[in-house]
C-alpha cells in the first residue's frame, strides 16, 4: 500500500555562514542541525540547496523546480564573508533567508511507500 504525501517546504530557511581559517566557507542551518562547506560562493549555493534537498527528502525529479535563493541582503553579506580574511570575521554572520523559487503547491504530491 502506498501513501501520497505533500512536500512541506518552509518559505524561508535561516542560514549562517562563516569563513574558516583555511578559507573554506561554512554554511550552518542551525534549525536542522546541519552543516555544509564550500570553496567558493557558487559551490556554497549548490551545497546549501543539496543539503536542503537531503533534509526534506526532495526527489531528484523535483530538484530543478525547487531552489532556495538568498535575498539581496544575504548575497551582499555572503560576498563580504567570502572576500574577507578569516581573521577579520570573528563571529558568524547570519545572512537573510533562503527562499524557494516556486510555490510548493505547484509541486505534485510525492508517493511514499
Amino acid at each position: 500500500m502506498t501513501k501520497t504525501k505533500k512536500m512541506s517546504l518552509p518559505a524561508h530557511i535561516a542560514v549562517q555562514i562563516q569563513k574558516g581559517d583555511s578559507g573554506v566557507l561554512v554554511a550552518m542551518l542551525d534549525e536542522f542541525n546541519a552543516v555544509t562547506e564550500a570553496n567558493d560562493l557558487n559551490e556554497l549555493f549548490f551545497n546549501v540547496n543539496d543539503l536542503i534537498y537531503t533534509i526534506f527528502d526532495i526527489p531528484k525529479k523535483y530538484q530543478n523546480e525547487i531552489q532556495f535563493l538568498p535575498t539581496m541582503e544575504a548575497r551582499i553579506n555572503m560576498v563580504r564573508v567570502a572576500h574577507g580574511s578569516s581573521k577579520q570575521i570573528s563571529e558568524q554572520i547570519k545572512f537573510g533567508q533562503f527562499r524557494k523559487s516556486i510555490d510548493s503547491s505547484l509541486v505534485p504530491s510525492v508517493t511514499a511507500s
